[in-house]
């Protein structure tokens, strides 16, 4: 599984890089990073975790996709990402259905967190009318759901995957719709993939898990 990690690494790090040959340098290597730590996950052993995560993940290339497309596809972005969070959360509740006496701490940081950040989108969101301000609210919801189930799982792995995930949204959303952020693209991507490769890593570690071995 290594060799998936290093490929992703390289790769993303390339992505990052300026491009020497044009945009498609990054229209290739975009979608191959998200490709290549999809096979990292898909190299853990077989289970209704890896099944979810392997949706969150796809989806998550879907939304890399669409982000990248000519146009403005932003909504269909946001909807396939939107779903990623919805699949990696059912797989973090069940690793751990419970709810941990600190669990209203991360709760009530992550609520503060998020009405903060919506609030300052707002302005720019309402001259693009009502369908966009409910579908960025009910983004900033859905991530901050999976961030709190990964955080309750008590699982290192997945809690540090989940939290880079959320702040790399939380920069772009801030540069998008509140002020500019300076290297946003960097930060964004850096965020963004750590994340995600954390998320992948964690379908190969020996987890307790309340799938029951299936």
């Amino acid at each position: 599984m290594r060799w998936w990690l290093l490929a992703a690494t390289l790769t993303g790090v390339l992505y990052l890089v300026p491009s020497p040959v044009g945009p498609w340098w990054g229209w290739v290597l975009k979608p191959l990073t998200t490709l290549l730590l999809i096979g990292l996950a898909a190299a853990g052993a077989p289970s209704g975790y890896r099944r979810l995560m392997l949706l969150g993940l796809l989806l998550s290339l879907a939304g890399d996709v669409f982000l990248m497309l000519p146009g403005d596809w932003f909504i269909p972005g946001l909807a396939a990402f939107l779903c990623a969070h919805i699949a990696y959360t059912v797989a973090f509740w069940r690793r751990r259905s419970g709810w941990a006496p600190w669990g209203w701490g991360v709760a009530a940081a992550l609520l503060a967190l998020g009405g903060f950040m919506y609030s300052q989108f707002v302005p720019a969101l309402q001259p693009q009318g009502g369908v966009m301000l409910l579908a960025v609210a009910a983004y900033v919801v859905a991530i901050l759901l999976m961030t709190l189930r990964a955080v309750l799982t008590g699982h290192g792995v997945i809690a540090i995957g989940a939290v880079l995930f959320l702040l790399s949204d939380a920069i772009l959303g801030w540069n998008r719709f509140a002020a500019p952020v300076p290297l946003a693209d960097l930060w964004i991507m850096v965020a963004y993939w750590a994340g995600q490769g954390f998320l992948a890593c964690s379908v190969s570690q020996r987890l307790p898990s309340t799938l029951s071995g299936r």
